[in-house]
């Protein structure tokens, strides 16, 4: 199951600039890491952060319930 989190963390993600809303592609593991990227409109630096650590339990959400899932179809065998 460890190859669908760095699936994930590979995923992009358009998030809008904060300074000009142009949409900018971030991938989940930029915001985990907390990241600095450039906005290509305005070029102002975007400091992604996740405070509450979302991005990282989501990850770990989907993974438990792609296992769980898994564990059904093994009972049903």
């Amino acid at each position: 199951m460890a190859s669908l989190g760095r699936d994930i963390m590979r995923h992009a993600l358009e998030v809008p600039c904060p300074t000009c809303s142009y949409p900018v592609w971030v991938i989940w593991a930029e915001i985990v890491t907390g990241s600095t990227v450039t906005c290509p409109c305005c070029r102002v630096g975007i400091r992604l952060v996740d405070d509450t650590g979302s991005a990282q339990v989501a990850v770990a959400r989907m993974e438990e319930a792609v296992q769980a899932l898994g564990d059904v179809f093994r009972r049903k065998r």
